[in-house]
């Protein structure tokens, strides 16, 4: 495990000088997302904070400024404990971590308990399909984003939408993940990197399914952390119980601030009575 949060992994030499390119073709290669089967160094990355993982990954930690697409069994199968210390060391930053469409709240204690600033989340939710794409593009090319998580649900996004995220995320300075479930017709991924993750009794199982210079999927196992429960007395939050202690916490700062996106133009005729509402009163 290195000691920086960034770091910038080495290039490699190329055969021919960019001088000798045509400029197109040199503007071209320049792009993140256009690879040269010999290249197999990145550019930043982020320490992941587990080291047998970081020697599995090229540059030795999670790509910034491109879509990493993980897999998932369900739901709950590890991302935190999978991204939480990339993430938890960017929240201390100045800037936000998107969540969009997580299955869940994002629970302050449990959180703080990751190493993570709840303070630094912002939850973006929509089931409309063109708004979420809409929301994620915005907040991949938003300078303000360290982090985006973004939740497929039951979109099941078509490659074309994956290759607009791709596009977007290599505009981005930040961490870019997209958390897809495994299901019948589950089409491909543009991303430059494909993980899966799969909780076992031995541990979190991370397969690398697809990396820059990766012939063969290449697996690691992450032992499973001694305690997950919050220890209650160290974060100072109000259990209820005994303690000798006069911990509290204000009911506002036990989740991350929710937002709700909607696309331009789709409100509502003013002539046009709300759900439910007969009549119009």
């Amino acid at each position: 495990m290195t000691n920086h949060t960034r770091t910038t992994a080495p290039q490699p030499s190329t055969a021919a000088s960019n001088s000798a390119l045509n400029p197109v073709l040199e503007q071209l290669l320049r792009r993140k997302d256009v690879w040269r089967g010999h290249a197999t160094g990145q550019g930043e990355v982020i320490d992941s904070g587990f080291e047998p993982l970081n020697q599995r990954l090229q540059g030795g930690g999670w790509p910034v400024g491109e879509l990493i697409d993980v897999s998932q069994a369900n739901n709950g199968h590890g991302e935190w404990q999978l991204f939480s210390p990339a993430i938890g060391r960017l929240s201390q930053q100045a800037g936000l971590v998107v969540l969009l469409n997580p299955p869940a709240l994002p629970y302050g204690p449990g959180l703080a308990q990751l190493g993570i600033n709840y303070r630094a989340l912002r939850v973006v939710q929509s089931q409309e399909r063109q708004a979420v794409l809409a929301a994620l593009v915005d907040a991949l090319n938003a300078k303000c984003c360290l982090a985006v998580m973004a939740w497929e649900g039951n979109f099941n996004w078509r490659y074309a939408e994956l290759r607009k995220l791709q596009l977007a995320a290599s505009n981005s300075h930040g961490l870019c993940l997209c958390l897809r479930k495994d299901r019948p017709g589950r089409v491909q991924s543009p991303a430059p990197l494909r993980v899966r993750g799969q909780l076992t009794q031995q541990g979190l199982q991370v397969q690398l399914l697809k990396q820059r210079g990766q012939y063969q999927p290449q697996v690691c196992t992450l032992p499973t952390p001694s305690l997950w429960a919050p220890n209650h007395k160290d974060l100072g939050f109000n259990t209820g119980f005994n303690t000798g202690i006069n911990n509290h916490i204000e009911p506002s700062q036990g989740l991350a601030k929710v937002l709700t996106f909607n696309r331009f133009g789709q409100a509502r005729p003013p002539n046009k009575p709300a759900p439910g509402n007969k009549g119009g009163q």
